[in-house]
């Protein structure tokens, strides 16, 4: 695996498990719209299991698909940078409000959630971009071949 690749993988990872965690007491502490849940997804595939189940499945997946992101990031952008993942993370943003949304009733934009739904996600894309575009210019640095 080339470095740019193993740079966004593991910038990926631990953004999106940062990600993850703050997505967890964002909501446990009443501070983002109910439709942030994490199980969203895990219910709608599978409406029979359990909530806490859907809640790991729903992280598990959030963070697997993030640290996929970091590694597409780093396979297809030559240069890292907090730019080039904001940039390479409003991509992810409008998949997910015009795909996966959708997708589970959501509408397009979420707008069968409201308006908070896609202005917290895109905040949280801008600074998810910004986080791994670094982290991964960073990573790059510690192996001496830059962004």
């Amino acid at each position: 695996m080339k470095p740019h690749m193993r740079a966004g993988l593991w910038a990926g990872f631990i953004t999106a498990l940062m990600t993850t965690i703050f997505l967890f007491i964002g909501g446990s502490a009443g501070f983002l719209p109910d439709r942030m849940n994490l199980s969203g997804m895990a219910l709608y595939v599978i409406p029979t299991v359990h909530p806490i189940l859907a809640q790991a499945i729903g992280a598990i997946n959030h963070v697997v698909a993030g640290s996929a992101i970091g590694f597409l990031y780093g396979w297809l952008v030559p240069r890292l940078s907090i730019l080039t993942g904001v940039a390479f993370l409003m991509i992810s943003w409008l998949s997910l409000m015009l795909i996966a949304l959708p997708a589970i009733g959501q509408g397009f934009f979420g707008i069968h959630g409201g308006s908070a739904l896609a202005i917290w996600t895109f905040v949280l894309h801008v600074i998810f971009g910004a986080a791994m575009g670094r982290l991964a210019q960073l990573k790059l640095s510690m192996v001496g071949l830059g962004g």
